[in-house]
């Protein structure tokens, strides 16, 4: 049993530890684009046009891999003192 809860975490781990890493590569992306633009009036038209609209989604996704994660991690802790 304690093999299976080990696999577990390890397994939620991953998929945090990837899902932000994802989040992150995006986000640098975006400012890397903004770093690239001379000009505060060409970033306000790239930001008023929506080119960059993705970190409400980006905070959307960390959000979810997080309760995600905090949900499995109860129920893993929920087993184990079950178990024992």
């Amino acid at each position: 049993m304690y093999i299976f809860l080990s696999v577990m975490v390890i397994i939620i781990v991953l998929i945090s530890l990837f899902g932000t890493l994802f989040v992150g590569k995006e986000v640098n992306g975006t400012i890397k684009k903004l770093e690239g633009i001379e000009g505060e009036e060409e970033q306000e038209e790239l930001l008023k046009a929506g080119h960059f609209k993705n970190h409400k989604r980006n905070l959307a996704v960390l959000t979810i891999i997080y309760a995600v994660t905090f949900f499995l991690a109860i129920i893993a802790i929920v087993i184990y003192f079950k178990t024992t």
